[in-house]
């Protein structure tokens, strides 16, 4: 796409929903191709804004998902979580939350006990208002996060040829797709589509933000809390334990409420140390093999769990 088109389409976003002094964005793409600018609110605040745009098929189609998502957010309640100002066929204007990035804040707070417990203030109210049963969504988030798509690719594209995984572990992998049926997944809530990561998390005056929403927009809260208690320990975030026992309270909250068993329970974090494992794994397997062999151990021992507890 010419610079020339991308600069005649963000004047006319400019000119449609009154912003000013749009700037590309250092860096100004993103993985799937997105284009990022900076803008403001032409008033006399000047709220700053970020206006994301897509022309190659995939940037496009995380966009149309962004915002079919922001629209949900909407009908369930929550814009207030929600960055989203306007969009169109290719794009999102959203607040520019620079500087409020959860992983930021926290290290620079004189008391990162209390920014966790803000964090799980939010979730637990997000949770708890979105909880609900739904076998079929249960299972459709299962299939689209841990099927060959994702799950599967990675596996066979990235851990089978560095040698953290086998066949033998592929075979196990196949086997805990064909128990979805065995599996407690009929209590769904709002989530990340298990990108629950602390990276990609916003606080804004106490209040949490999400961007980049992907879908499945419905996801056990679980499978979500496992996955990020994990990785304030990977990311070596401060009084990291405290965050980890703060998330496994809120999961045994949650779990109190619908009744879940010890079994059903442990499947479910079982999941979420899973997909944890094996993104970690994946994305170290080049800057630091000895963590990737840790956490590929841990998303197969994840695996043997699960299949233990469902009787395979």
């Amino acid at each position: 796409m010419k610079n020339e088109k991308i600069e005649e389409d963000i004047n006319q976003i400019c000119s449609e929903h009154k912003l000013k002094e749009p700037e590309l964005f250092d860096p100004p793409r993103g993985v799937t191709g997105c284009i990022f600018y900076s803008a403001k609110v032409s008033d006399q605040k000047s709220q700053p804004v970020m206006i994301k745009i897509g022309y190659e098929p995939r940037a496009k189609e995380e966009i149309l998902a962004n915002n079919r998502t922001y629209e949900l957010m909407e009908n369930l309640g929550l814009c207030e979580h929600s960055p989203f100002l306007y969009s169109g066929e290719n794009y999102t204007v959203m607040k520019d939350l620079r500087g409020l990035l959860f992983v930021d804040i926290i290290k620079e707070s004189k008391d990162p006990i209390q920014t966790y417990e803000t964090l799980f203030d939010n979730l637990r109210k997000i949770y708890v208002q979105t909880l609900h049963k739904n076998k079929q969504k249960g299972k459709d988030a299962f299939t689209c996060v841990f099927g060959d798509e994702i799950q599967g690719r990675y596996f066979k594209d990235y851990l089978l040829p560095s040698g953290l995984v086998g066949d033998s572990e592929l075979k196990k992998l196949a086997t805990l797709q064909s128990k979805v049926s065995q599996l407690p997944l009929e209590f769904v809530a709002f989530g990340t589509g298990g990108e629950m990561k602390p990276t990609d998390l916003y606080l804004e005056d106490g209040n949490l933000i999400y961007l980049d929403l992907r879908e499945p927009n419905y996801i056990s809260p679980l499978i979500e809390l496992s996955i990020l208690s994990e990785l304030f320990k990977v990311h070596k975030l401060p009084a990291a334990e405290k965050g980890y026992e703060l998330t496994h309270e809120l999961i045994e909250e949650l779990v109190h409420q619908v009744g879940l068993s010890e079994r059903d329970s442990g499947i479910l974090v079982n999941l979420g140390k899973l997909r944890q494992g094996t993104l970690s794994a994946r994305f170290r397997v080049n800057d630091n093999r000895a963590e990737a062999e840790e956490n590929a151990r841990k998303a197969v021992e994840s695996i043997e769990e699960i299949l233990r507890a469902v009787g395979s």
